[in-house]
């Protein structure tokens, strides 16, 4: 399973850049939105998504990390973005 949410990290953050590119003024609840429409699965799953855009747009735009930069943190802290919603579904 760690292998495959990795894979849907970084497909939907690889999204997240070609709709960027495309829009270059989308805000984040756009892109995020965007996203969403074009993955589907349950609210955990979808959650997992937001989270992991949310992250790489903090890291692009306010980090000013490249591109690759950015992805490769996102993949290094996937374990840290699942443990994160676990909790969240703890509460």
């Amino acid at each position: 399973m760690e292998k495959n949410i990795k894979v849907v990290f970084v497909a939907a953050v690889s999204e997240a850049i070609k709709y960027r590119r495309e829009n270059s003024k989308a805000d984040e609840g756009e892109v995020i939105r965007h996203i969403l429409r074009n993955f589907k699965g349950d609210e955990d799953f979808k959650r997992g998504i937001i989270a992991a855009v949310s992250r790489f747009l903090y890291y692009r735009d306010r980090d000013s990390l490249t591109e690759k930069q950015a992805i490769a943190r996102i993949v290094k802290e996937s374990d840290d973005i699942l443990g994160g919603l676990q909790q969240e579904e703890e509460k």
